[in-house]
């Protein structure tokens, strides 16, 4: 049975009203910035130019255009008004007064419980669908939004946000913008006075619009990073650089922090991304570093070395690089590396009693291995080093008196016997057959 509706003094059906309706409504297609996909929501004419949308059909877009029923489609200009407490946005397009489309009427008085409304848009794709319902209630949703909203179970689906819910006029009385999906037909829309409130002022094109977002985005999240509240600055890390892929910093910062709540293959792809935007010096050796750290917890030694050695390639006095690699080459029994490494880091930091230590134990470790290929002069000369660099080094000492009586030389025996017996006597005890 077909729905009549009186109006004005006049009679049309339903069918009319949500025909002249569907010329005032249109498919908002966004393309998405980075790596967010391209997307569509809804949205409907208020005047000749301007259409208003949910804030979230546009947020991640760098363009858009909107799609007419007849089929036309219409640039987006840019934005010229936003209120993102209640998630609304108004657009400018591009678009003549003859192009087949009409401004639909706003009705700002609150509907009532039980009036019929209906839900225009292009639910999860299906362009220009309607659905039927009722006004089930008009209620305050906490953490949703900053006022009422109405509820309705006409039917709401993904790409129906910003579309226009209407009366039986054909009047605007929302705009539909989320479900609940935990329950059935369970609705929402923003009430109409908040779109009369919009005011058209300068236009912003998408592009300025996210750059000004961004900025809020990436500041909040600076905040809790440099607060330490990782858990909280990731989130609006990974917004940031969804939105722009090329952001350097967003990427060594979400690396630093994925890295911090124990995330280290993460981290390490968040860094690598930060180098391959273009980081140089200081910042490219930064990461490099840290990027070795993580192969370091992830029990990669060798790529850990390769991270180190590429920090070295652009900071050869860096200490932190050279004292991780010593370590390594120590690890790895890679003495005459380990040498090269901790010389060079005792050059820098004269005074480190501990890469002193280091450093003579390479070469006392350098010394045992000259002697088991049987250059027994040389294997002194190391252990002679050893001690130079550190006078603590007793196993050198005991090593030096070793081979100083496999070359016939009974003082430095002696000497050797005589301080470690003053040092360590157990090891002046393995010297002692040896003594002359």
């Amino acid at each position: 049975r077909t729905t009549t509706i009186i109006s004005y003094g006049s009679t049309r059906t339903l069918a009319d009203v949500i025909e002249q309706a569907e010329r005032g409504v249109v498919v908002v297609a966004v393309k998405g910035l980075g790596s967010n996909p391209n997307s569509q929501g809804s949205g409907f004419f208020i005047d000749s130019i301007h259409v208003v949308t949910n804030r979230h059909v546009i947020e991640d877009g760098g363009f858009a255009e909107v799609q007419l029923k007849n089929g036309r489609s219409y640039r987006v200009e840019g934005i010229v008004a936003e209120d993102s407490g209640n998630d609304l946005v108004l657009l400018r397009i591009d678009i003549p007064r003859d192009a087949g489309h009409r401004a639909l009427p706003l009705n700002t008085t609150e509907p009532r419980k039980g009036e019929e409304v209906y839900a225009l848009g292009a639910p999860r794709g299906l362009d220009f669908s309607v659905s039927r319902g009722i006004v089930s209630a008009i209620r305050e949703m906490s953490g949703m939004t900053t006022s009422w909203v109405i509820q309705t179970d006409a039917a709401i689906s993904p790409g129906n946000s910003g579309g226009p819910l209407i009366n039986a006029n054909g009047e605007v009385v929302g705009v539909t913008s989320f479900m609940r999906t935990d329950g059935q037909n369970l609705g929402f829309a923003q009430r109409a006075w908040h779109v009369a409130a919009l005011r058209a002022g300068g236009t912003q094109t998408l592009r300025q619009w996210q750059d000004g977002r961004l900025g809020e985005i990436y500041q909040t999240a600076l905040a809790a990073y440099r607060a330490k509240r990782f858990d909280a600055a990731i989130p609006l890390l990974k917004r940031v650089v969804e939105i722009r892929p090329d952001h350097a910093d967003a990427w060594f910062e979400l690396g630093y922090a994925l890295d911090k709540i124990g995330k280290p293959r993460e981290a390490i792809a968040a860094v690598e991304r930060h180098l391959r935007n273009g980081a140089t010096g200081s910042s490219a050796a930064s990461a490099l570093f840290n990027i070795g750290i993580m192969h370091q917890k992830l029990g990669d030694p060798s790529r850990a070395s390769r991270a180190f050695r590429a920090v070295l390639e652009r900071d050869p006095d860096d200490t932190a690089a050279l004292n991780n690699l010593g370590i390594h080459a120590m690890r790895a029994n890679s003495w005459q590396d380990a040498v090269r490494y901790f010389s060079r880091l005792l050059q820098l930091q004269p005074g480190n009693s501990a890469v002193r230590k280091d450093l003579s134990t390479a070469l006392s470790n350098i010394g045992v291995e000259e002697l088991r290929a049987g250059r027994t002069w040389t294997a002194a000369d190391r252990f002679q080093e050893a001690l130079q660099v550190d006078i603590e080094n007793n196993i050198a000492r005991l090593n030096l008196g070793l081979v100083a009586h496999d070359l016939g030389r009974g003082g430095t025996v002696y000497q050797m016997y005589f301080e470690l017996s003053a040092r360590d006597s157990n090891l002046a005890d393995k010297l002692r057959p040896f003594l002359p």
